[in-house]
């Protein structure tokens, strides 16, 4: 079960002061009047903590800890203003606590980190003319007429893992379920991915 508490002990281990640094540097919260970009941060963080499955959910948590938000030294959100800091703020410096917060992890840890990421994703190549209308042209979406590669990368080596020609008009899932599945793997991938 998650509690403000828990929240309140992650966030002792986030650096305060090199974050506000890169908020600086990054300009992030320059035109910023109510939520700055540690109340973003504890906020994803919070969404993180609880799963959150979107925008709504993770509003409503952030809502429910308003009476820890002096504990936790940042602000509530409503899901339009958490919309709009989304939309509109730098991520340079959530990117930079990100990376100060893995030169911490252990040089052992870095590298069992690294083989565990595959990326996931598709391309299509247009192929129009007299000598491909023939074979394309069934297969053709409104998009695009032609075929599409599917790529699984090693993040680490960046080869390809896995590579799938097919028709453009399949779907990116229906070919996704047929690659092989690596366990202990972590697979990162668009919503063109996602039932």
């Amino acid at each position: 079960m998650f509690s403000p508490i828990r929240l309140s002990h992650i966030l002792q281990f986030i650096p305060r002061a090199a974050f506000n640094a890169a908020v600086k540097q990054s300009q992030a919260d320059r035109y910023v009047k109510k939520v700055s970009s540690w109340d973003l941060l504890v906020t994803l963080l919070l969404g993180q903590l609880t799963q959150a499955r979107s925008l709504r959910s993770l509003a409503v948590t952030s809502q429910a800890l308003q009476p820890h938000r002096y504990h936790l030294n940042a602000n509530s959100l409503s899901r339009s203003t958490l919309s709009d800091a989304l939309q509109k703020r730098s991520p340079e410096p959530l990117k930079a606590v990100c990376q100060l917060l893995l030169t911490q992890v252990g040089r052992k840890q870095r590298r069992s980190i690294a083989p565990m990421i595959s990326l996931i994703d598709s391309t299509c190549i247009t192929l129009r003319g007299p000598r491909f209308d023939d074979w394309t042209l069934a297969t053709k979406t409104r998009i695009t007429q032609g075929l599409k590669i599917h790529v699984g990368l090693d993040a680490q080596q960046l080869a390809p893992t896995y590579v799938n020609v097919t028709p453009a008009n399949l779907n990116d899932l229906s070919d996704a379920l047929q690659m092989p599945i690596e366990a202990g793997v972590t697979y990162v991938f668009d919503k063109g991915y996602c039932d």
